[in-house]
């Protein structure tokens, strides 16, 4: 119980004050809860405190209770775009490509005309080049601190 109530302290969950004079506040309640092992031992007590919302009076304690939800079109769609990508598909690979050249021109890489897979980054006298083998990189350059810098 003191762990949920730091955390809510930490967290400023709420604020503790005095209500105003003839306002009955909504109560709370610690619900418990105990966590259990794979051959079913307890590991672990939890607590949490929660209001009781049943006590709500409307008007009172609240106005408005609408939560705007996503429509289900829009999920369908969000879905097949993420499935398009999808590790394992023929166009995934592509899709991974272009992210990644999209990124790594990002650092200042610049993509070889001749060769799509390789891309090279000159910083002053240091040269580094970075190739792609489906997804391997291979990373080589004159400059040991660059190419760790590249790595990080």
């Amino acid at each position: 119980m003191k762990s949920e109530m730091d955390s809510m302290g930490s967290n400023q969950v709420c604020t503790l004050v005095d209500p105003p004079e003839g306002v009955r506040p909504v109560g709370y309640k610690w619900v418990y809860k105990r966590k259990l092992g794979a051959d079913r031992e307890v590991t672990a007590f939890k607590a949490r405190l929660v209001a009781k919302g049943y006590t709500q009076r409307p008007g009172v304690n609240f106005e408005d209770t609408y939560l705007p939800v996503a429509m289900a079109k829009s999920i369908l769609i969000l879905l097949a775009i993420v499935a398009w990508s999808i590790y394992g598909l023929k166009q995934a690979s592509e899709s991974w490509n272009t992210r990644f050249d999209e990124v790594i021109r990002g650092y200042d890489f610049v993509k070889n005309e001749c060769d799509p897979c390789i891309y090279k980054k000159i910083c002053g006298s240091s040269v580094a080049y970075l190739m792609l083998y489906v997804d391997d990189i291979l990373l080589v350059g004159n400059d040991v601190k660059m190419l760790g810098d590249i790595k990080a």
